[in-house]
C-alpha cells in the first residue's frame, strides 16, 4: 500500500467520526481516463476532502509558496502536488 492510498484510508475514517461528508457527482469522474477536478475552494481542507474521497489518485496543484517551507513541500510532493505561480490582477 502506497502512502498515499494509506493517508486516504487513515483520513476518512478521521472524518467518518468527526464530519458529516456528503460526496455528489463522483461517478462522473472516470476509473481510467485523465481528468480535470476544479471543487470550489471555500475552506483550506477542501483540497484533503477531494482527494480523501476520490477513489484515484490525484495530482494536486499548489500555490509557490507552500513549496517554499521545506516541512510542507515535502508532505505535499508526496501526495503528489507541483507548484503553480499565479499572477496578481491589477
Amino acid at each position: 500500500m502506497n502512502f498515499y492510498k494509506f493517508c486516504q484510508i487513515v483520513i476518512r475514517g478521521i472524518f467518518k467520526i468527526i464530519y458529516k461528508v456528503d460526496i455528489y457527482g463522483s461517478e462522473n469522474i472516470p476509473k481510467d481516463k485523465g481528468a480535470i477536478i476544479c471543487p470550489n475552494h471555500f475552506h483550506w481542507m477542501d483540497p484533503i476532502i477531494v482527494g480523501v474521497y476520490t477513489k484515484r489518485q490525484i495530482r494536486f496543484m499548489a500555490k509557490y509558496e507552500l513549496f517554499e517551507k521545506p516541512v510542507l513541500s515535502k508532505l505535499i510532493k508526496k501526495f503528489g502536488a507541483f507548484p503553480v505561480k499565479g499572477e496578481k490582477q491589477i
